[in-house]
């Protein structure tokens, strides 16, 4: 059993925002190999205050029975979800794996909590950066989990050793459809997402001219409950606050080392993701 922290910039609700960290938690708190003892907020997709209310919302439409703690916007304000991260990590040292799904300002302030966090953690995976221009059929797609606090993102991935990033560029293979949710697969949890996320991948096709939408933070997750069905690839880049407020990874042979992995196309992949949260919730 692999215990995972969910540190998320969760929308769901907004109209126009994905619904990947949604389904990311609905995946993990499925998986019968993964516990979630609590949850954290971040800004990213929105603001803190619309992340907060989108999830209290979902947890109370979905009788989720997991805390979630509030983190904060800037350094210097009161941070519960980097609090309970300290003390959760400090009860259950080389336990915990933590999941940066947002921006990196809560574990920002958990190193400033504890500078021994780090070493305390099982391992520690962020979905965001990337090592080029992102395109993505023919359109420019800006990062948006690293640029929204450049500062926290360089202190963090600096201070963990080897942190795991699913970057961006990384991601593109895995284009999800409407044919992966298949109407007659149904649960409280699908009926739920279900209308959103087709009016997303909707969306993503006629305004943005894509055949589909990645499902970025579910890869992340992915790492933790599967990494042997990933590549990795760990190169030392600089991790600047300049560099870092476009999200991008500049390699450097004197920087700090970073694995990048790759995962091999799986034309399954999402069914299954759905298929193993309709059997669960």
């Amino acid at each position: 059993m692999k215990t995972v922290i969910v540190d998320f910039d969760n929308t769901f609700t907004l109209e126009g925002r994905d619904v990947d960290d949604l389904i990311a938690l609905l995946y993990l708190i499925s998986h019968p190999a993964v516990y979630v003892p609590f949850v954290c907020t971040t800004f990213g997709n929105g603001t803190l205050r619309e992340v907060n209310h989108c999830t209290e919302t979902v947890f109370r439409q979905l009788n989720l029975r997991i805390p979630f703690y509030s983190g904060a916007e800037k350094e210097g304000d009161v941070n519960p979800a980097a609090q309970n991260t300290a003390a959760y990590l400090a009860e259950h040292p080389g336990q915990v794996h933590l999941l940066a799904l947002g921006s990196l300002r809560n574990f920002s302030d958990l190193l400033r909590i504890d500078p021994h966090a780090p070493q305390k953690a099982a391992s520690f995976v962020a979905m965001g950066g990337i090592t080029e221009t992102l395109h993505f059929h023919g359109r420019e797609i800006p990062e948006l989990n690293f640029s929204v606090d450049s500062s926290a993102a360089s202190k963090v991935l600096q201070a963990f050793r080897v942190p795991c990033v699913l970057t961006g560029n990384h991601c593109l293979d895995h284009v999800h459809t409407e044919t992966d949710l298949p109407e007659e697969m149904q649960s409280a949890a699908l009926d739920l997402i279900r209308q959103p996320h087709l009016e997303w991948i909707a969306h993503a096709r006629e305004f943005q001219d894509q055949p589909g939408v990645v499902l970025w933070d579910v890869l992340a997750a992915m790492y933790i409950t599967e990494p042997r069905r990933f590549t990795d690839h760990i190169q030392k880049y600089a991790l600047q606050p300049d560099q870092l407020s476009r999200g991008l990874f500049v390699a450097d042979d004197a920087g700090f080392a970073v694995n990048t992995p790759t995962l091999a196309p799986d034309p399954d992949l999402y069914r299954n993701l759905f298929t193993q949260i309709a059997n669960a919730l």
